[in-house]
């Protein structure tokens, strides 16, 4: 399920009076139109005249769609050597990035300043991020973990926890 798709099914579900309040539907309208909003800038969504258009999504990336291309992209790269990574080993790469970003903020740069080095390689505090993201991913790929829907999860979980606690 695309990240549109849910975006549509969650104002449906919204503007049910039975499951959602005037806030909360409101709140499903507008993270829908940013994200309308985000494909039509980035040229993915057009409009001309009154003609009703298809939307590709296939060509908008999602979570899971980055941890297939991360995974194969891995593969490709000879990083498996046809076996599976520890799984140890793979949590201790995720450390040592953790670490590397830990070390471009002691270097006293700042959380979002992102430096590149001669052969054009992105440093700083948001590529060490980046790389911790990619290790996850490539760990998704090889578990078979399916973080998007996990994501998704988690954050209702944490919206309904803080929601019940105020």
């Amino acid at each position: 399920m695309t990240k549109l798709h849910r975006l549509i099914k969650r104002c449906i579900e919204q503007n049910n009076p039975n499951l959602g309040t005037a806030e909360s539907f409101s709140n499903a309208l507008k993270d829908l139109g940013r994200w309308v909003l985000t494909l039509y800038s980035n040229g993915k969504l057009t409009f001309e005249g009154d003609k009703k258009h298809n939307l590709n999504l296939h060509e908008v990336l999602n979570i899971k769609d980055y941890v297939n291309e991360i995974g194969e992209q891995f593969i490709g790269l000879g990083y498996f050597d046809g076996r599976e990574r520890d799984f140890f080993e793979m949590i201790a790469l995720c450390h040592k990035d953790l670490s590397q970003t830990l070390e471009e903020f002691y270097n006293g740069y700042h959380p979002c300043y992102t430096y590149y080095r001669e052969d054009s390689e992105p440093k700083g505090i948001p590529a060490e991020l980046a790389n911790v993201i990619i290790r996850i991913f490539e760990i998704c790929y090889q578990y078979d973990i399916d973080i998007e829907t996990l994501l998704l999860e988690k954050f209702e979980y944490i919206k309904h926890k803080n929601s019940a606690s105020t």
